[in-house]
């Protein structure tokens, strides 16, 4: 009696070699879609960690009924680069500076190649700021430009009278997130 395990079976080096092909044009053609899922993933990764960044220091205003300023800062003092880590904190003499790490809420790291761009009006430093009621302490607005290009992954926040997050949409159908600006809706840049 033949046991059902004597004979072995294999496969040749033509099929495999063909297995080997179609596994690479299946790669070739998916690996494009692929890293724009992932790039876009990323993109709209930085967004929600922007709006819990905002949010948390709103809160924490609130709750703790204390100002709080979020800032880029270098040595715990407000900057005008922005693509220094941005960080959240209790300012309640509005001075744009902590030198108590304890008044540090949350710190969001810009990541490499993304561009910002704040519209701050007047104000000498870029900042939002919410007073105790949860009120913004200033009206500002910013650009996020995650691969440094107007792209599909920008994106446009602005911080309202009452202190709420508000992302802005693509509201002519060209594919470029506008922001409002003296009335009118504009495409936003990245330059």
């Amino acid at each position: 009696m033949k046991s059902k395990f004597s004979t072995l079976s294999g496969v040749t080096a033509v099929e495999l070699l063909l297995a080997v092909a179609i596994m690479s044009i299946v790669t070739t053609i998916a690996w494009p879609h692929f890293s724009n899922l992932v790039e876009a993933h990323q993109g709209k990764q930085l967004q929600w960690r922007w709006a819990g960044l905002l949010r948390a220091a709103r809160q924490q205003a609130i709750s703790r009924q204390r100002w709080v300023t979020v800032c880029p800062v270098v040595a715990g003092r407000c900057v005008s680069d922005l693509n220094q880590p941005w960080h959240a904190f209790f300012d309640d003499d509005n001075n744009h500076f902590y030198n108590d790490t304890a008044d540090l809420l949350a710190e969001l790291n810009i990541p490499p190649k993304t561009r910002l761009i704040m519209y701050k009006g007047i104000a000498a430093l870029p900042y939002f700021r919410y007073r105790a009621s949860g009120l913004s302490g200033n009206l500002r607005s910013l650009t996020v430009c995650p691969t440094g290009e107007l792209d599909h992954l920008a994106f446009h926040m602005s911080s309202t009278h009452l202190g709420r997050l508000r992302f802005s949409n693509d509201t002519d159908g060209d594919g470029v997130v506008d922001r409002r600006y003296q009335g009118t809706q504009q495409n936003i840049v990245c330059s």
